[in-house]
């Protein structure tokens, strides 16, 4: 089960040890998700806050 993040800095550490991460992006919202060796992390926010998030994440992005 995945779990939700609701702080970006919290993600953003989160994603250093992460393996994958996959960006789903919707009408208005874009998820951000990142594999990590137990859990899937999952932040929700709007187009513009998550380009700026994508942009701190160094790993590659998988856009489904």
């Amino acid at each position: 089960m995945p779990r939700q993040l609701f702080n970006k800095d919290d993600f953003i550490k989160l994603a250093d040890g992460a393996k994958v991460c996959l960006v789903v992006r919707r009408e208005d919202k874009v998820k951000i998700k990142i594999r990590r060796s137990r859990l899937m992390y999952t932040y929700i926010t709007d187009k513009s806050e998550a380009d700026q998030v994508l942009k701190e994440i160094k790993l590659d992005k998988i856009n489904l």
